[in-house]
């Protein structure tokens, strides 16, 4: 279009030069004229666009279409017949950007939604930016950048978790609360025989224990009240995420690995939270050089736990999530899982010789596809490995009991 402007600039002055009259002169003044004129304009109406992404946190199910929605705003009288908006797409998983544009008309004083359909085949954290807008002129001569510490963008990155695909599991649960394992949790719903912590206090019925009356109380309300005790929640089950997978395996490969470990990690915290299990989640955060724990008791812990593990970045170290464990004090726990794509016969030593379970399982997410998975391969009363095959875990745990 540039280039039209141009010719018709030089058609203007030939037109000038050649005849005479005041015709020649205006339309070679209007041509000029038109080009500042359209210059300011642009210049004026960009101070008064903002462009951002109307919610900055997003969480969908793998393979689903998620909804992003920009808002764009123009306080002007005046329309922009182009607006170029270039928003990047950052899977944090494989560190790989990409790009896609939008063009659009924005009209006066007028506040316009534009919504992207964006969809993840894997697990894991997608950041969006809006990297770049530009606004053009009708003769499409000028550009003008919007920048965002000219008040031009507002919200201008917005992160979506993909979270793992629900998976029912129907496993038993052991029973650890006898082993005098330590805590610091204690039930909300139920009543237990803890006397360290008060549950409730109660008027006085049939079949109450005399042992729990609360005399001080008793004398203030000139009735007999009884003490209900606590019911301690034991973190009785604790599970490691290794998030080391080996550079060898291809792309592919590795992200269903990565799908598949996190699935099974998020199918066995959930599952103990619909059975109301406390337990603690562990991984390396390779950005913070240290251990993350989650203590997950509900499901709005759950959710907690699921978007900063997702968040978390592929370790290129083996051993750093056991190193973490055996330089910090660990809690006794009943039975510790450890999930991990890579498996050696070093294995067992390192986390046995954590010392902090009487059960041991090390759930190896393979890389190969069976058609039905091999039998829990039991190495030992306290010590076993599982093999996790993808897209089939709920029938490869079955026979494990948490």
């Amino acid at each position: 279009m540039i280039f039209i402007y141009i010719v018709l600039v030089i058609a203007s002055v030939l037109f000038y030069i050649l005849y005479e009259g005041a015709f020649s002169f205006y339309l070679f003044s209007f041509v000029v004229i038109l080009s500042a004129v359209l210059n300011v304009l642009l210049s004026y109406t960009r101070k008064r666009i903002s462009v951002s992404f109307l919610e900055t946190q997003l969480s969908a199910s793998r393979k689903k279409k998620i909804p992003v929605v920009l808002k764009v705003q123009n306080t002007s009288a005046l329309p922009v017949p182009i607006c170029m908006i270039t928003v990047s797409y950052t899977s944090a998983l494989e560190n790989k950007t990409e790009y896609f544009k939008i063009n659009t008309p924005i009209f006066p004083k007028n506040v316009q939604y534009l919504t992207l359909n964006i969809s993840s085949l894997h697990c894991g954290t997608v950041n969006l930016k809006i990297k770049q807008v530009k606004i053009i002129d009708m003769l499409r001569i000028f550009r003008r950048r919007i920048k965002a510490d000219k008040g031009g963008l507002m919200l201008n990155e917005c992160s979506i978790a993909v979270a793992p695909d629900y998976i029912k599991l129907e496993n038993q649960i052991c029973d650890y609360s006898d082993m005098g394992l330590e805590t610091g949790n204690y039930s909300k719903t139920q009543k237990g025989d803890d006397p360290s912590e008060i549950f409730d206090i109660h008027e006085y019925s049939e079949g109450d224990k005399i042992s729990r009356i609360h005399w001080k109380l008793t004398a203030k309300q000139d009735k007999t009240m009884v003490k209900d005790y606590s019911l301690p929640l034991t973190n009785s089950i604790f599970i490691c995420v290794s998030l080391y997978f080996d550079s060898a395996n291809g792309s592919d490969e590795l992200l269903d690995q990565y799908d598949a470990l996190i699935e099974t990690a998020a199918a066995v915290s959930m599952h103990l939270c619909e059975n109301n299990r406390p337990h603690k989640i562990v991984w390396y955060d390779s950005e913070a050089e240290r251990n993350m724990t989650c203590s997950v008791t509900d499901i709005d812990d759950y959710r907690y736990m699921i978007n900063s593990l997702l968040k978390a970045r592929i370790c290129a170290d083996s051993g750093k999530l056991l190193d973490c464990l055996y330089s910090g004090r660990q809690e006794k726990c009943g039975h510790m899982l450890y999930c991990t794509s890579g498996y050696s016969d070093r294995l067992y030593d390192s986390v046995t010789r954590l010392g902090i379970a009487f059960k041991y399982t090390v759930l190896l997410i393979e890389n190969n596809k069976k058609d039905k998975p091999e039998s829990n391969g039991a190495n030992g009363e306290n010590y076993s490995v599982v093999p996790v095959f993808p897209d089939m875990i709920s029938e490869s745990i079955e026979n494990l009991i948490l």
